[in-house]
């Protein structure tokens, strides 16, 4: 065996495989064989723009990949540190008035009053929201149903107390 030859290729082909032989056939012939079994498999492609189509779509997903990881890595930096050293504060014209940490700022938003100076304040009303919603959505069948069967309950009982009074009043007995 030569320094050159490859020592996984045999002549006979790989074992529990059939072997290709090619008897009578020059190089262009079978070179001519494989372009046209490829371009067929290709869809009419050259082996070359397939392979530089694929070539180019692996590296755009590599790159789109990396600068995924990148931006979110520097976006998640910056967050942090907004988060880490809070807000300043501007007035209408632009001029800073404060500097405020994000609890400050979460718990201003939540307790402030609103323009009327009502008493209620935003955290209540965001409270009361969501209670509304969870019971609108997990128990308006339960409560729609009870409330179906209370009406009928005093429909039963005033009509049955209304014969009664009537009853009494033209001097009927039971």
């Amino acid at each position: 065996m030569d320094e050159f030859d490859e020592p996984d290729m045999e002549p006979e082909g790989i074992e529990g495989r059939p072997g290709l032989t090619l008897v009578g056939l020059t190089l262009a012939d079978v070179q001519t064989c494989i372009t046209a079994a490829v371009t067929q498999w290709t869809n009419g492609a050259s082996v070359r723009e397939v392979a530089e189509k694929e070539v180019r779509r692996l590296v755009a997903e590599a790159v789109e990949a990396l600068v995924r990881t990148q931006v979110e890595v520097m976006v998640t930096e910056a967050i942090q540190q907004l988060l880490a050293e809070g807000f300043d504060q501007y007035d209408e014209y632009g001029s800073k008035r404060g500097h405020k940490s994000l609890r400050d700022l979460v718990h201003e938003r939540l307790t402030q009053r609103d323009r009327y100076g009502n008493h209620d304040s935003k955290l209540n009303e965001t409270i009361a929201r969501a209670v509304e919603q969870a019971l609108a959505k997990e128990f308006r069948p339960i409560i729609d149903e009870a409330k179906a069967a209370l009406r009928a309950r005093f429909d039963e009982v005033i009509t049955v107390t209304v014969a009664k009074a009537v009853r009494e009043a033209s001097g009927l007995r039971t």
